[in-house]
């Protein structure tokens, strides 16, 4: 309605890297999200706060992401 026309007059990014990133047109850049470790991360957490009569040690610590570019 607007002629805007998207991957050219507007950019969309999304994330989780969700299948139906590649049946768009044009299709989505996104972030590939590393579900699993993030998983993992939140159980060791979660048995050192128990371990630790409910408190958390943890300073803060970073799992990567990677972003794919369509």
């Amino acid at each position: 309605e607007n002629n805007i026309k998207p991957g050219k007059d507007v950019l969309v990014t999304g994330f989780d890297n969700h299948v139906v990133s590649t049946y768009l047109h044009p299709e989505i850049t996104t972030m590939k999200l590393p579900l699993i470790e993030i998983g993992q991360k939140s159980a060791e957490l979660m048995v050192s706060m128990v371990e630790n009569n409910g408190l958390c040690t943890a300073e803060g610590f970073e799992i990567p992401c990677e972003l794919i570019e369509r």
